[in-house]
């Protein structure tokens, strides 16, 4: 109803959520703020107003968006509810590649090994599949976990991930991911 939701945004559940909003710049959700992921405005919209009762798919179009609630907001109850949600959507693409969020949550959760086998999942998946943005994504998301765990041979895998996503986001003209791994490389370096 309008009162709920004073933005004129779409609605999910009892939390309303702004309308024309960007996720790949930034946005909010649920009146919270979110950085940009890199999902694109019309998938974010689509995932907001997603639903298939015939299909059953609508809710998980409700664990996409919580996860990428969750992530956004590093919360970790939040983000085990929408992990569980999203496992039996593994290795799909609902408006973005499962496992590319499915490595977020674990990410979040603590669960590195795991979180490193969905990006694994994610990077055959994107590039199989031909979804060079969200592989691009996926291949910054994950040098940065590498960065951050700084295990022994990280340190080269990232780089290459680093490479990849580069290579992808000057061909497309993705500027915000461009200055972001270009941001991570200054890290790497230090």
């Amino acid at each position: 109803s309008p009162e709920n939701n004073p933005s004129g945004g779409a609605e999910t559940g009892s939390r309303s959520l702004a309308a024309g909003t960007n996720i790949a710049t930034g946005t909010t959700i649920w009146g919270r703020s979110l950085p940009g992921l890199g999902f694109g405005e019309r998938v974010h919209s689509q995932i907001l107003r997603m639903g298939d009762p015939v299909g059953g798919t609508s809710g998980l179009f409700q664990s996409v968006a919580a996860g990428l609630d969750a992530v956004s907001q590093q919360d970790t109850a939040t983000a085990q509810v929408a992990y569980d949600g999203l496992m039996s959507a593994k290795g799909t693409l609902l408006r973005v590649a499962s496992d590319r969020l499915l490595d977020q949550l674990a990410r979040l959760l603590g669960e590195t090994g795991t979180a490193i086998e969905h990006f694994e999942d994610a990077l055959k998946f994107t590039n199989d599949n031909g979804l060079r943005p969200e592989l691009a994504w996926t291949c910054c998301d994950y040098a940065e976990l590498l960065i951050e765990r700084n295990a022994s041979s990280d340190a080269g895998r990232a780089t290459e991930l680093q490479d990849e996503a580069i290579t992808i986001a000057t061909d497309l003209g993705m500027k915000p991911l461009l200055e972001r791994v270009l941001a991570q490389r200054e890290i790497l370096k230090a």
